[in-house]
């Protein structure tokens, strides 16, 4: 079924970009619980040893891991909800970024990049596979064949990052296959450590912020599959999984109820002309004008 198309989309920005407000795409990243599906998804990826040695070697995670991340998510609401011009200038700054980075196997001694196919399909695959399973459980809940849609959706997102389209899953069972085959390929190393410290503090301050905070980082904890949570270490009672659970519930069903849908799109595509990448497909547009 078509999602009605939110109010004030005609005047911000040029078109509807890669996906549109009839996709699964603008539904689920709309959503309170992608917040949590991203999160869960990061800690995916930080446990594949050559990623996270990448992200450690090559970023600033450790030096300002807000920026990092605030750029991260600029990044996705950028191709998400930005105009068709903008998602693709954000793709080529990003496989920009991405081409003078390097990082070290400190085994192996090998030298590698952040764009080989097989760190960018473990990205890729990752975040959509968290998001799907966050909107599973605290919504919105989609129908298989939305499902397998948002899956097919999000190769144009893989495309932008310098992946082969063709490579990445096309549906639900697809995703789901080649998550279990990298089960063999991921493991807790010394970079790991810091990644979990970080996005998963022992101790948060004892306010209202603080618990909120406590409960979804825990949630994004729950969120990934029980393989990986043995490989982290996080090895909770019964009791503490459905504690978290229930707190995340409540959360998540207080912030639905707090914005609307329509007001919450406008929002984030009036955002695309405001950070870096939104900055950097308007003066492309001025340059090409000019030109």
């Amino acid at each position: 079924m078509a999602t009605p198309r939110p109010i004030a989309l005609d005047t911000h920005p040029k078109d509807d970009g890669l996906f549109g407000p009839d996709s699964i795409t603008w539904r689920a990243y709309a959503s309170p619980a992608s917040s949590v599906g991203v999160a869960a998804a990061v800690l995916m990826q930080m446990i594949h040893p050559k990623v996270v040695r990448m992200i450690d070697q090559a970023s600033s995670v450790r030096e300002d891991p807000a920026k990092r991340a605030a750029g991260t998510a600029q990044y996705g609401i950028t191709i998400t909800y930005g105009d068709t011009e903008t998602a693709e200038r954000a793709g080529e700054v990003l496989r920009t970024i991405h081409s003078h980075k390097r990082a070290i196997d400190p085994i192996s001694g090998e030298t590698y990049t952040p764009d080989e196919p097989d760190l960018l399909l473990w990205v890729h695959a990752t975040l959509v596979w968290a998001v799907l399973a966050a909107c599973d459980r605290w919504g919105p809940r989609f129908t298989p064949a939305e499902r397998d849609r948002f899956v097919d959706e999000q190769r144009a997102s893989a495309r932008l990052v310098g992946l082969d389209p063709e490579a990445a899953p096309r549906s639900v069972s697809e995703l789901d296959a080649y998550m279990d085959g990298m089960q063999p390929h991921l493991g807790y190393v010394t970079a790991t450590r810091f990644m979990r410290e970080m996005m998963v503090p022992p101790k948060l301050p004892f306010t209202p912020a603080g618990l909120v905070q406590l409960t979804m980082t825990r949630a994004a904890v729950d969120l990934l599959p029980p393989a990986i949570q043995d490989l982290y270490g996080f090895r909770w009672s019964g009791l503490n999984h459905a504690l978290v659970r229930l707190g995340s519930a409540l959360i998540m069903a207080g912030a639905g109820r707090n914005v609307s849908y329509d007001k919450l799109v406008a929002e984030l595509r009036a955002q695309t002309d405001e950070h870096a990448f939104g900055r950097a497909a308007k003066t492309l547009r001025a340059t090409r004008k000019d030109g």
